[in-house]
């Protein structure tokens, strides 16, 4: 079977552990899950950043994401890195970059183009994954008249080891029905990242309410955002009431 990425996850996996790095006389390594079959072209791939709160945690935590990925056509490259308290920030970043540039050093083995390597993380795993080399610029504009008030940002993100370029921006409205009491709002936001996976522009419309207790110390806010997705429809559109306070 050729080997492509297919969303309905036709391929065997196969799995091993391979070092990536040698620290302190120790090797840092990986777990690598690929998809078997007659490969024809390099595959994209992903570099998977586990969670656990930078003390716990390692290469083998969610096997079930590194295979189901694996068997729709994708190289998964799950890190193990440094983790307090023994290391303190920035080891476990500065170890998920040196991985990400081995699978690009290492691409003619592993089988994977270097040019389609991104990072996947969950819980604080994601923020190590997104922001160890995140650059981003924003222009942002307000407008106020009466009870109503206005504000847009456009912003291009840029994360260079993994080469992804997001661009996005939003559009949002305020009225004041009731002066400091009774708020309505409405959002328009879009973002269009042109990741490994060519993934495609969403746009989210948020309507809501916002009903002041005690004037920003305590509110109210009722609000439901619909998302478009320009490739497959995924059920994201949710609902958020939530009371929020400050002290």
């Amino acid at each position: 079977m050729n080997i492509r990425f297919d969303q309905s996850a036709p391929y065997e996996v196969e799995e091993k552990d391979v070092p990536f790095a040698r620290l302190d006389g120790h090797d840092v390594l990986a777990r690598v899950y690929r998809p078997t079959g007659t490969q024809t072209a390099p595959l994209p791939a992903l570099v998977d950043v586990h969670g656990g709160a930078w003390s716990r945690g390692d290469r083998t935590v969610g096997p079930h994401h590194g295979r189901g990925l694996a068997a729709c056509g994708l190289v998964v490259v799950s890190l193990d890195f440094r983790q307090g308290p023994d290391h303190k920030h920035p080891a476990a970043a500065q170890d998920v970059s040196a991985g990400v540039r081995w699978v690009r050093a290492n691409a003619s083995t592993l089988g994977v183009d270097p040019a389609r390597v991104s990072a996947i993380g969950f819980g604080l795993g994601a923020s190590a994954a997104a922001k160890r080399d995140t650059t981003t610029w924003d222009v942002e504009g307000t407008w106020e008249r009466g009870g109503v008030a206005a504000r847009a940002e456009y912003l291009a993100r840029r994360q260079s080891t993994a080469r992804i370029t997001t661009l996005g921006w939003y559009a949002l409205a305020a009225y004041a029905v009731a002066p400091h009491r009774l708020q309505l709002v409405g959002r328009i936001q879009q973002f269009d990242p042109n990741d490994v996976l060519r993934g495609d522009r969403v746009t989210g419309y948020t309507g809501g309410a916002q009903y002041f207790l005690r004037g920003d110390d305590l509110k109210l806010q009722l609000e439901y955002t619909a998302f478009a997705e320009q490739g497959p429809a995924l059920d994201n559109n949710r609902l958020i009431v939530q009371l929020q306070g400050r002290w």
